[in-house]
């Protein structure tokens, strides 16, 4: 990989934005952090800016390399209509009350045998 990325000279560089939460007993290989304990890997991603941020990525781009340093659309549409990052938890009401009506049988039937 180390030699890939020094030979191509990348105009891009996509880095994946770790999503993990403490405590929930996982943790996702920071590649770049990684990849910059190599000397000659760190020189080279010396030359590569942040433009920002696109869906779950942040793109690099190649300071020397004008069209990479176009900037970002503002609005790029989220893969499968999501519209919250993957590191909020959303509840759907419609979910909600779907689980309540749920609870609400089980907890009659559970009833019912325990009167039988």
């Amino acid at each position: 990989l180390r030699d890939d990325f020094l030979r191509a000279r990348a105009p891009l560089a996509l880095a994946l934005i770790r999503v993990d939460r403490q405590g929930w007993g996982t943790q996702r290989l920071d590649l770049i952090g990684f990849m910059k304990r190599d000397s000659a890997f760190a020189r080279a991603w010396m030359a590569y800016d942040s433009l920002g941020r696109i869906g779950n990525y942040t793109v690099w781009a190649r300071r020397d390399d004008p069209v990479a340093s176009a900037p970002l659309p503002a609005q790029v549409p989220r893969a499968g209509g999501s519209s919250y990052p993957p590191d909020e938890v959303r509840v759907n009401v419609a979910s909600l009350a779907a689980a309540a009506v749920f609870l609400f049988a089980l907890v009659i039937f559970y009833r019912r045998n325990l009167t039988a």
